[in-house]
């Protein structure tokens, strides 16, 4: 099939190579917690993670499809799972929600919390991160080799 809206071989590869790495990189352990352990994407992000499995698939989906406009939307929507913490914490911050009595009570409950554990462990290193492991580097990987592939321009 050829015509504006075909795929080369080579962007069908970087595609499904990086769809491919998302899927794993998803899963794979990202960073290194003090007292923790390590955790993946998936343990961290929770929804966005599983949206970052969707979008992968439907980037093989749309490979197998040959279609680049399903494969430019996969890419976007890797990207903005992969971001989504990060643009919900600014929006937070942007606009605080409205605190209601029950967050009020928790927010109290974890400070007494907090100055309980403040001698013994010291609550800032509780969740300090120590290492960055295979899966933060793989992740955003896949998602620029579908992005990548997406949106390079035939020759």
């Amino acid at each position: 099939m050829t015509g504006p809206h075909s795929q080369s071989s080579s962007s069908r590869v970087l595609a499904v190579a990086g769809a491919l790495m998302v899927l794993v990189g998803c899963q794979l352990p990202a960073l290194g917690i003090e007292y923790v352990g390590s955790v993946s994407v998936l343990d961290i992000q929770g929804h966005a993670g599983q949206a970052l499995i969707a979008a992968a698939i439907g980037a093989l989906v749309a490979v197998g499809l040959s279609s680049s406009t399903g494969l430019s939307l996969s890419a976007i929507a890797l990207w903005a799972a992969l971001l989504w913490p990060a643009l919900r914490a600014g929006y937070e911050a942007a606009f605080p929600p409205e605190r209601d009595v029950l967050d009020q009570i928790g927010a109290a409950l974890g400070s007494a919390v907090g100055d309980a554990l403040e001698g013994t462990v010291g609550i800032d290193d509780l969740f300090r991160i120590t290492e960055l492991k295979a899966g933060a580097f793989v992740l955003p990987a896949g998602c620029l080799l579908v992005s990548v592939a997406a949106f390079r321009r035939p020759r």
